[in-house]
């Protein structure tokens, strides 16, 4: 059996082809939603929201939220040595802390200088679970 060579325009139209199918698959994959034990998707918690079962370390970026008027918000990176400091009450220990834990403490700190203050904090950006990895591979 004698095969005769392909044409240089046979083999363009080709990788055409194979080119939109794969472009095709891959738009199909990006749209499928993905599928979890038991059907359900994971609980996502956004960027933002509080978090009782975080602890927060040092590195975490977190945002501060004081009222009543006028109201304090202030976004802060906790120091090496655990803490952060805010406006009227200095510094607030945080590392090892949920940030509901934080917000009472701000509130109870608070109280001196403002009536029925309230306090929110919220998770910005998680930065303390880093790992380092040294040595050769």
């Amino acid at each position: 059996m004698r095969f005769r060579p392909v044409s240089s325009s046979a083999r363009r139209a080709h990788a055409a082809a194979v080119r939109l199918l794969l472009l095709a698959a891959a738009v199909a994959v990006g749209c499928a939603s993905p599928t979890f034990p038991g059907g359900e998707a994971p609980p996502q918690t956004p960027v933002g929201v509080k978090s009782d079962l975080y602890r927060v370390g040092a590195s975490d970026q977190l945002t501060i939220r004081v009222l009543p008027d006028p109201a304090i918000e202030r976004t802060v990176i906790v120091r090496p040595d655990g803490y952060f400091s805010l406006d009227l009450i200095g510094d607030v220990e945080a590392a090892g802390k949920t940030p509901s834990e934080i917000a009472a403490d701000v509130e109870a700190r608070m109280q001196e200088f403002r009536q029925s203050p309230s306090a929110s904090v919220s998770l910005e950006g998680p930065m303390s679970n880093a790992v380092a990895v040294l040595g050769e591979v």
